[in-house]
């Protein structure tokens, strides 16, 4: 069963964001203990992202309260989740308060160290929408010093396009593990472990060039919104390729398009108002307006009660109007419709880019010839950061 439900979360997680980069995978070693420390971004989805990256069984932390939802608290015992009360969430029938009051969850977690698994926990001990890191809590030090056998800790930096979207983007940087202090104390573990999440999260650029970065951010965004306002990719602005090359994909794409039109109709009919009350249901969420590093969880949540919901009441249609046999096809073709549709609208979009960028290199040289200098001229600033970022990475492990 625990395997069960592992697999739907990465099923979701891969349905929900269009494309998960990982760099620094080899970092994780298939075994031995490993504490993973992260920055937290986007609740719960975060460790969700985690299990689907990382290429063992992990073992996370999640706030108390989520175990005060019935289904979700199924899940996470399903996962072997282990609670922990942050600081003024702490039950009033409890006898124990201050740092006591984890005592018992730290120990499961240094116990499942010391067996050799793989501890995820996210230090900052909230999620939130800051662009910096928050002040670290002192939990993932406690559990080392618990542990008594100082696993590796390995650090790992999560960024979304847009994270609360259906279909965008996610980079995971895992970095290399932290280098153990000295003297392996709660307030040394700290510090190393935070420098370790600025290194993974390059914010010490802001904190060497903070102009600089800003003014690059700044530039490369404008560049981007050019871009996009004349639906352009960089990869437009190389050379076009053969006239026999672009014939020929834009046949295949051609045909493609129309043999795929009649299956993406069916499945945009039948998964359009679920796919819509998602986004409903999710910004309707008390607080969801407050708490936007939560909304692409309340969609998660939404979707995996409302598709499968429209599923039945579908099939069920159809098998009171046509009878059995097509309530049989119904169920066999809907799903397929759906991911198919979902496939075929991202190909479409792509192609007709393509075609745009195509004509673009014909009628317009002139005008990439100086969107090309642009972009070399952010690649130049992108590499001498990149070496400032080196050069401070290189003095702060030293």
């Amino acid at each position: 069963m625990k395997r069960a439900v592992a697999g739907l979360v990465r099923f979701l997680v891969d349905l929900f964001y269009r494309r998960v980069e990982v760099t620094g995978l080899d970092h994780v070693p298939g075994q031995g203990a490993v504490l993973l420390v992260a920055n937290h971004v986007n609740g719960l989805v975060d460790p969700m992202l985690v299990l689907r990256v990382v290429e063992r069984p992990v073992v996370f932390v999640a706030k108390s309260t989520l175990w005060r939802i019935p289904v979700l608290k199924t899940v996470l015992g399903l996962l072997g989740c282990v609670p922990v009360v942050r600081r003024g969430e702490e039950d009033r029938a409890m006898s124990s308060k201050g740092e006591d009051r984890n005592h018992d969850s730290f120990e499961r977690l240094a116990a499942e160290l010391r067996r050799g698994g793989c501890v995820l926990i996210f230090p900052e001990g909230r999620s939130h929408s800051d662009p910096r890191l928050s002040g670290l809590r002192t939990g993932a030090a406690r559990i080392l010093l618990l542990s008594k056998k100082f696993p590796l800790v390995v650090p790992l930096g999560l960024w979304f396009t847009k994270k609360e979207e259906f279909r965008s983007e996610v980079l995971v940087r895992i970095g290399p593990p932290v280098a153990p202090p000295e003297e392996p104390t709660v307030e040394a573990w700290t510090e190393a472990i935070e420098q370790a999440l600025l290194l993974t999260a390059r914010e010490v650029l802001k904190r060497v060039e903070p102009s600089a970065v800003a003014s690059l951010a700044r530039r490369a965004r404008a560049f981007d919104h050019l871009l996009r306002k004349i639906r352009l990719s960089s990869s437009a602005l190389e050379n076009p390729p053969p006239l026999h090359v672009i014939l020929w994909n834009t046949l295949k794409a051609l045909l493609l398009v129309l043999l795929g039109f009649p299956v993406a109709i069916l499945g945009v009919a039948a998964w359009w108002v679920p796919y819509r009350l998602c986004g409903v249901v999710a910004n309707r969420v008390p607080g969801a307006s407050e708490q936007r590093d939560q909304i692409a969880l309340y969609k998660l949540v939404a979707g995996t009660a409302l598709f499968p919901l429209f599923f039945a009441l579908e099939s069920a249609a159809v098998w009171r109007v046509a009878g059995a046999l097509w309530a049989a096809l119904a169920v066999l073709v809907l799903p397929f419709a759906g991911i198919s549709s979902l496939r075929f609208f991202e190909y479409a979009s792509w192609r007709e880019r393509q075609a745009r960028e195509l004509l673009a290199l014909a009628f317009r040289p002139g005008g990439l010839a100086r969107l090309r200098a642009r972009r070399e001229a952010l690649v130049a600033e992108c590499d001498r950061l990149a070496d400032t970022y080196r050069r401070a990475s290189d003095n702060r492990s030293a």
